[in-house]
């Protein structure tokens, strides 16, 4: 069993129950970690469609994802996959990671950074693309 889809969850309302994944609604906060780190997909939020999600932002012509504007929910719900396939839709594709309000804990930013990256390995095997991190903190960083 991959553990991501448990670990993930900032209000735990995701555990492991008798060897079986246990899930609580009412606690949920629908950032959508879950769905992006769920090799199975067995979550979805049911108010959101990625399909619909991934062609409505192509016809935008957008190029910066924030979360909650670009998507009623945290980036996270983007896997790795959804990631690729929008780096490869865009010259300059740009992720917000500031303006998440989901990430209490901190464990949701590190997740879609970690799948940026993971999403940029790919894409400079298979193309000169690249998406880039948005982030005050990364900008006081490089100073």
């Amino acid at each position: 069993m991959v553990p991501g889809c448990f670990d993930i969850c900032s209000t735990k309302t995701i555990e492991l129950v008798d060897n079986s994944i246990g899930f609580t609604p009412k606690d949920c906060i629908d950032c959508g970690g879950c769905v992006g780190v769920c090799p199975t997909e067995a979550f979805s939020l049911s108010n959101i469609s990625l399909v619909d999600f991934f062609f409505n932002f192509l016809e935008s012509g957008d190029e910066v994802l924030e979360c909650k504007s670009s998507l009623d929910s945290c980036l996270t719900i983007l896997g790795v996959e959804y990631l690729i396939s929008l780096g490869l839709s865009r010259d300059n594709l740009k992720v917000d990671i500031d303006g998440c309000g989901c990430d209490e804990g901190g464990g949701l930013k590190e997740i879609l950074k970690r799948n940026i990256d993971e999403a940029n390995f790919v894409l400079s095997n298979i193309s000169n693309r690249k998406i880039e991190i948005i982030s005050k903190e990364r900008e006081i960083n490089r100073r």
